[in-house]
């Protein structure tokens, strides 16, 4: 083989390996986009749990309420009951005793009033809180939505995408000879897809072990397959 082949094949090299960790990065954000979209669906759910949840706290505090305001109409009429048995009694025991549930039953009213009150209060307190987290719901589920086109556009794209890589990845391998695409794969398999490495200043940047001079002068030429003698990694210079 010639300088000019193997300077031929050291290109067709590098050029797998890039076109094979795009490829790598491509397959792997796609295999992790449905979790992401899966993700945003929990999470738009569990705000939409949060704000349900507030609009039934809302309706059980005006069921309440209701249930009071009856409770106090209820009360209200026994107590004109007992005013006008007030005026029918004969003795002083049954009028003391009469006095007695008049007053205890304005005092329940009047708890009852209380309790309406605080019920009133804290529901203006909990529909402001809703109208806040309406329109904070509001807002986030457009751009989670908006999220999820991206990422479902990005799955349709990445189809033609990824079919695109791995024939220009034939394409090239096809290029190169089998023995060394073989030595290549086997490199790649133990060194994270990274069976390429650049030596800047005289070091592979693959392991960061500095070269013997001989060696990098070779390399600096891209004139023939060297490998680094610490990590077995194929190099090349990048600024020949």
């Amino acid at each position: 083989m010639t300088d000019h082949d193997d300077a031929f094949t050291l290109q067709n090299l590098i050029r797998l390996q890039a076109l094979e960790l795009e490829l790598s990065a491509l397959s792997e954000r796609v295999q992790k986009t449905p979790e992401e979209i899966s993700l945003l669906d929990a999470e738009l759910e569990e705000d939409q749990r949060q704000v349900d949840e507030a609009k039934k706290a809302i309706e059980d505090s005006a069921k309440l309420r209701r249930q009071l305001e009856a409770e106090v109409e209820a009360l209200g009429t026994k107590l004109e009951h007992y005013q006008d048995q007030l005026m029918q009694v004969r003795t002083n025991t049954e009028y003391q005793a009469m006095l007695h549930e008049i007053s205890f039953t304005r005092e329940k009213i009047e708890r009852k009033e209380d309790e309406i009150l605080e019920q009133m209060l804290d529901s203006e307190d909990k529909e402001l809180m809703l109208r806040d987290a309406n329109g904070v719901f509001g807002k986030k589920k457009a751009e989670i939505e908006s999220r999820k086109q991206e990422l479902e556009k990005f799955l349709q794209q990445s189809e033609t995408e990824i079919s695109g890589l791995e024939e220009q990845v034939g394409q090239v391998k096809s290029m190169i000879d089998q023995e060394l695409l073989a030595r290549y794969a086997r490199i790649a398999s133990v060194r994270n897809g990274i069976a390429i490495a650049p030596v800047v200043g005289g070091t592979c940047q693959g392991c960061h072990v500095r070269l013997r001079p001989q060696l990098m002068a070779e390399v600096k030429l891209n004139r023939k397959v060297h490998v680094c003698e610490n990590c077995s990694r194929i190099l090349y210079s990048p600024a020949s």
